[in-house]
């Protein structure tokens, strides 16, 4: 169940709040080409990034990169040449997020009995971004999946194989509404998980968990220290996820009643929480990733979603990028029935001060006019509420910076006095 009254303008959002992202009747099947290229990843002069499959007659199969319409093909002089038989599961990336959805949705081949009865003697192969290994808490969520990566091949040089075998996507992006939807293949390994997470907890003295990425952030993400001492207050204990093994993790989650945390790789984790367990998810702009409504769906978990942030500063068309400011919203305080006296928090002047400043050196200019228009009204209560629209006068070149930002939302200039 996904509640999404904490939101500022649900509106904004329209139909993806309310889509159910969970295919039960897909059969996933398996495409094989012969003489495909593999092509592994690669920065092009053009900037953009390639790698993944191209067929025999020249096709790029679209699907094959990181995910459909991510990367592109790329032109190769006399590819090498293998008579191998190869079964493709994918460009992996070694950002959590993705290791987590991406790189796990064409794995649920390997689980077959027509793998087994017919390919078992195929050699099992993927590309990789620069930052992609098979270590660490990568390898440990595979693990626990009982799936041997050490027989993986990472191709490294484009190489066309006598046969590709290329399995069918458990989670994928749909082209015509841009949304992320996942087969039961998907889910049931994701609750295998799980179930190894619940066999063999260990217990720990705590129930509430707040998944921070405070202790990784850059100066991209500003404000977020203020929502763990709200959420810490509240009972929840501080996680920094990247500090603990991914066993560590699961048996935070599994044993987990209440999760809160920013969206982004950590908020994912909730597809391993026991089902009917509690969710607080802050979006860090007015962009609602596809991943996470997603795998909100994999487990059956209550979820409200609470804006309590002040992104105005997103880049145009790049709204998950940043920067993203994080505040102890109306909304947020409401859901916990806590009265806030704003006008004492000052540390929220001082962050937002920052924060347009940062929107300064990051050229305001190039600003996202959807993120102006979400944050219009939250923006203004902001200031009203702590008394603090002289204070903007006080911020070097505030005046400029705020007038952009508004710009064709007059009525919140006009509401601006002094400004």
């Amino acid at each position: 169940m996904r509640n999404v009254d904490g939101l500022y303008k649900k509106e904004f959002y329209k139909n993806i709040l309310y889509t159910t992202h969970f295919c039960e009747d897909i059969e996933l099947k398996y495409s094989k080409y012969e003489g495909a290229t593999i092509l592994p990843y690669k920065v092009k002069e053009n900037g953009k990034e390639g790698g993944g499959v191209v067929t025999e007659t020249g096709e790029y199969l679209v699907d094959t990169g990181l995910h459909k319409k991510c990367n592109e093909d790329y032109a190769v002089q006399n590819p090498k040449y293998s008579e191998d038989k190869v079964i493709y599961i994918g460009m992996f990336n070694g950002i959590w997020g993705h290791h987590i959805t991406d790189n796990l949705r064409r794995l649920w081949f390997l689980e077959t009995d027509i793998y087994k009865e017919k390919f078992a003697d195929y050699k099992v192969v993927y590309v990789a971004f620069p930052n992609f290994k098979f270590t660490g808490n990568r390898k440990e969520l595979l693990d626990i999946m009982g799936i041997d990566c050490s027989k993986f091949i990472q191709v490294t040089e484009p190489t066309r194989y006598k046969s590709v075998i290329i399995p069918d996507e458990s989670l994928f992006l749909d082209d015509d509404c841009e949304e992320r939807f996942f087969t039961k293949e998907y889910r049931d390994l994701i609750h295998r998980v799980r179930e190894y997470g619940v066999k063999n907890q260990t217990k720990i003295d705590f129930d509430k968990i707040y998944f921070t990425h405070s202790r990784y952030a850059t100066l991209k993400e500003i404000g977020e220290p203020k929502l763990e001492k709200f959420f810490e207050k509240h009972g929840y204990k501080i996680i920094a996820p990247e500090k603990f093994s991914f066993r560590e993790q699961l048996n935070m989650l599994v044993q987990c009643k209440s999760f809160a945390s920013t969206i982004g790789s950590g908020s994912h984790n909730v597809m391993f929480m026991q089902d009917d367990s509690d969710v607080i998810l802050i979006p860090r702009s007015n962009y609602l990733t596809s991943y996470q409504l997603a795998v909100d769906e994999v487990a059956n978990l209550n979820i409200r979603y609470i804006d309590s942030s002040l992104s105005i500063l997103t880049e145009r068309n790049l709204s998950w990028i940043g920067p993203f400011y994080f505040y102890v919203s109306k909304e947020l305080s409401d859901a916990f029935n806590e009265e806030i006296d704003f006008k004492k928090r000052k540390k929220d002047y001082r962050d937002f001060k920052f924060y347009v400043w940062l929107g300064k050196i990051k050229r305001i200019d190039l600003a996202s006019v959807d993120a102006l228009d979400y944050y219009a009204d939250a923006l203004m209560r902001f200031l009203q509420e702590r008394r603090a629209v002289s204070l903007l006068n006080k911020i070097p070149n505030a005046r400029m910076i705020l007038r952009k930002c508004v710009n064709g939302l007059g009525y919140v200039i006009t509401k601006c006095k002094g400004v």
